[in-house]
């Protein structure tokens, strides 16, 4: 049995991750939660988890043997290198940190400590993207020629109890915070190949305050000779009371075309909504049931895994080691740049008066 801690309780501590560590990840015993604000740590105490104010203080006082840090990513670095040197094993959120030189400081930290940092990259263990995975891998559709991703998601709302929330997150990442986890999904579908050429735009739906984009359209290559599209947003929706979502992923092969359709015109239409994965191919169709991204069971299936490597040695497929995080977020900085760079211009060069 893990003993695991957790860093960081507020909304997505509160309700994603301390679920997923308790209910959903039979291997793995959540003992202690550190977060700077006291009244986030009720919760955790009626639990019978012991609680902290300090993080530093929770590292030395408990026996350990992993900490999931769940805090705002500018804080990742430290907290990460704080929990490596006390020997412990890592889960980090997503972003895995600012910059790419930040998550190259702690892939090597987890090196030297010789101890596991996974990122939570839980789209991954959705049973519809690990099922569209073995079927790219069967070579059901050929050769992988284009990928194509809608992830439309409101991002909570511009005013309300969790406006201040989404501002931070709009200005750490824009629409890329909740969207890397369509950049990792990406790579990890092919199975190989890395970005071999990417541009980005933004728009800014009236959010013209913030530097990085809440919606974002990423066109790349990869080196492997894949064609790739991500549109993310966390804005679509977030000035209006309705809370739609849409979520589409295509891939096409030479032998056939895979599609994901999750599309609803509300949230309350998700419990009863049809979500549809289909394969077809020269043998016709085939259809799995898309699981609506439930993020606890989601995380409780990724410390599963961390716990299954640790006892076997072997790396589940679909763990997201610190490599996983860097790829991502090198692809999440260029785009953002990029997006920032082309925010002015009415018109693309070349493109006047068409």
């Amino acid at each position: 049995m893990l003993r695991f801690a957790l860093i960081g309780c507020g909304h997505h501590g509160r309700k994603a991750v301390m679920p997923g560590l308790l209910k959903h990840a039979g291997r793995v015993k959540l003992c202690a939660v550190a977060d700077l604000h006291a009244d986030n740590l009720a919760s955790a105490k009626a639990m019978g988890c012991a609680v902290y104010t300090d993080y530093k203080q929770m590292l030395v006082e408990q026996r350990l043997d992993a900490v999931y840090i769940a805090t705002l990513q500018e804080a990742h670095l430290e907290q990460v290198l704080a929990a490596l040197s006390a020997g412990l094993h890592v889960v980090c959120e997503k972003p895995m940190a600012p910059t790419a030189d930040d998550c190259r400081t702690m892939i090597e930290a987890a090196e030297r400590a010789g101890r596991l940092l996974v990122v939570n990259f839980e789209t991954r263990y959705h049973r519809h993207h690990q099922r569209i995975r073995q079927w790219i891998g069967d070579g059901r559709i050929g050769r992988v020629e284009a990928i194509h991703v809608q992830d439309f998601w409101d991002g909570h709302k511009r005013t309300g109890p969790v406006a201040e929330r989404r501002a931070r997150l709009m200005d750490r990442a824009g629409g890329l915070d909740c969207g890397i986890h369509k950049i990792d999904l990406v790579h990890h579908l092919c199975g190989s190949g890395q970005w071999a050429s990417m541009e980005a735009m933004g728009a800014w739906l009236g959010e013209e305050e913030r530097l990085l984009a809440p919606h974002i359209a990423i066109l790349g290559r990869l080196d492997i000779g894949t064609l790739v599209t991500i549109n993310a947003s966390l804005g679509y929706a977030a000035g209006i009371k309705p809370r739609p979502r849409q979520d589409l992923l295509t891939v096409v092969g030479t032998e056939g075309v895979i599609s994901l359709t999750i599309d609803s015109p509300s949230m309350k239409a998700h419990a009863t909504g049809t979500y549809l994965a289909t394969l077809y191919d020269n043998d016709g169709e085939e259809q799995v049931a898309a699981e609506y991204p439930i993020h606890d069971i989601a995380i409780g299936r990724l410390v599963d895994d961390l716990a299954s490597y640790l006892e076997s040695g072997t790396c589940p497929p679909d763990l997201p080691l610190g490599e996983a995080g860097l790829n991502a977020q090198v692809i999440a900085e260029a785009a953002n740049e990029r997006a920032v760079g082309t925010r002015f211009p009415a018109t693309a060069p070349g493109m006047v008066g068409v």
